[in-house]
């Protein structure tokens, strides 16, 4: 079983901590949490409410470790828990139950909430101060360390000292008593980093994004290689990678399609070790030390072929048809594969929207047999009724089609209907019969041939007009016809005005493959 579950006590959570035994995978992100979220989980501690599971992994791991924010120093030996998921909720605890960290959390016995109790409060360390005489602002741990709270209290009648105790431990109630049991998952030692990988694909939707780039930074920094901050470095020296939102992880897949090319040739490491595709157990069986001979190549490679994309008329992330076709693209520029013949493999690959599924395969597939199928006819009939039926069917099922169209409409000097400009720019797209009928439609349940392509500002002009029922009066008539579009009835939508703009399309596209 890769899995149980076991509970923690607060007391035992600050042990842990302490002692070093609980820390964080480097590649967790920083404590980002403020103030009153803290006051808000104490007070749920303190009522006994839930705040949710942890989920744990059993050490020991082959991740670099760092230490809870404001903790003792790490090392790996001495871990036995990493913290997966509950990293701001075991650091705001260890804050207060233990006074650090950059901000004081203290009972205010002068001042009530809501419900009559003393008020939870919080002020910056360096701001906190308590009036001389009897305590009335007592700090959480003071509450919940008896040493402390004696200390606090030492110059006042014990009756006194008594009472203030009881008045806090009461308000605290679980939290002072440290009675209070968190729910978690453990996930044994053993368990298989892509079962991890998966796991932080279904944490990504309710919290902070984690996937194999983050796995890799782990894993790489004992080898001496600080994947995160070469990286970042990366994007600090070529702007397109910034431009285009590029993810960290596709440049470890660059890498990952040279890793299998290795493998395949040498043999030399066991099967459950080689890498086969592009998958996230895939990258995640990368060798250390091809990322760091490699690491510059990769990113040359993607920066080519993201300036290749730019050239098919591809102006911002949005705009790329496919991350997979990317990573297809970058390896077959590195390999030296003349632009040429990559860009009618690439429109080829639009018009057939043959990374619609299965991508990762696809792009496998393409890199083997590249040079055999580029070097052969190819079959222009099948070609051109794939795009016709994509062009026939709704936009939402042919998404790699119509933002294809983008990059094809902008390198064919097609113009915007709303300004009568070239196309320039990030590009959107709406539907022609809706705009006619008054109203605007994006994509979605519009047929992929009854698009209109405008830019983003165009589109941002468009949702302010007022009189869209007019539009057949101001939209530019020759901008429409760059497109293939014409200005005809809704009851024509099925005849002539689709066959001109499948023919205008199919006529761009016979020029490019």
């Amino acid at each position: 079983m890769q899995h149980q579950s076991r509970e923690f006590q607060l007391d035992e959570l600050v042990k842990l901590v302490i002692t070093g035994r609980m820390a964080l995978p480097e590649f967790q992100r920083p404590f980002v949490w403020d103030p009153n979220q803290v006051l808000e989980l104490l007070d749920s501690v303190s009522n006994g409410w839930p705040i949710g599971t942890f989920l744990v992994l059993r050490g020991p791991q082959p991740f670099e470790v760092k230490q809870i924010q404001d903790g003792p120093l790490v090392s790996r030996s001495s871990v036995d828990y990493y913290l997966l998921d509950g990293q701001q909720r075991v650091t705001a605890l260890f804050h207060a139950l233990t006074d650090t960290g950059d901000f004081v959390y203290y009972l205010d016995l002068e001042e009530e909430d809501e419900l009559g109790r003393p008020s939870i409060k919080w002020a910056r360390r360096g701001a906190y101060s308590r009036k001389q005489g009897i305590p009335w602002t007592i700090k959480i741990q003071e509450v919940t360390n008896r040493e402390a709270f004696a200390k606090l209290t030492s110059e006042l009648p014990s009756a006194r000292a008594a009472a203030i105790r009881e008045l806090a431990l009461s308000r605290l109630g679980y939290l002072a008593h440290k009675k209070y049991a968190i729910p978690s998952i453990m996930m044994m030692e053993d368990i298989e980093l892509e079962a991890l990988t998966r796991i932080f694909e279904t944490l990504n939707r309710t919290g902070i994004r984690l996937d194999a780039f983050d796995l890799m930074v782990a894993l790489l920094y004992p080898h001496g290689f600080n994947l995160r901050d070469a990286w970042e470095s990366a994007q600090a020296e070529f702007r397109i990678i910034r431009d285009y939102d590029v993810a960290g992880l596709e440049i470890l897949k660059v890498i990952a399609t040279w890793q299998r090319d290795e493998d395949r040739r040498l043999l030399n490491r066991p099967p459950s070790r080689r890498v086969l595709g592009v998958r996230q157990r895939d990258i995640l069986n990368i060798s250390p030390e091809l990322v760091k001979s490699s690491w510059s190549r990769a990113i040359a490679a993607y920066v080519m072929a993201l300036r290749f994309l730019s050239d098919q008329g591809v102006a911002d992330g949005d705009s790329i048809p496919s991350d997979a076709m990317t990573l297809t693209i970058a390896n077959l520029l590195d390999a030296g594969h003349p632009r040429e013949e990559v860009a009618r493999w690439y429109w080829r690959s639009i018009c057939r929207q043959s990374y619609a599924q299965g991508a990762n395969t696809q792009v496998v597939a393409d890199l083997d047999r590249f040079e055999a199928v580029s070097s052969t006819s190819i079959d222009r009939q099948g070609l051109f009724e794939a795009l016709n039926v994509g062009l026939l069917d709704f936009a939402r099922r042919n998404r790699i089609l119509r933002i294809g169209l983008r990059g094809l409409l902008v390198i064919s000097s097609a113009l915007d209907p709303i300004t009568g400009d070239r196309l320039m720019g990030p590009i959107r797209e709406v539907s022609l019969p809706a705009l006619l009928e008054g109203r605007i439609q994006t994509a979605g349940d519009a047929r992929t041939a009854d698009l209109m392509y405008v830019t983003e500002r165009s589109l941002a002009e468009l949702r302010r007009r007022k009189d869209l029922s007019q539009a057949s009066v101001w939209l530019n008539s020759k901008a429409l016809n760059s497109q293939g579009l014409t200005l005809l009835s809704p009851e024509d939508s099925a005849g002539r005005g689709v066959r001109q703009r499948v023919g205008v399309v199919a006529g761009l596209m016979e020029a490019r493959i």
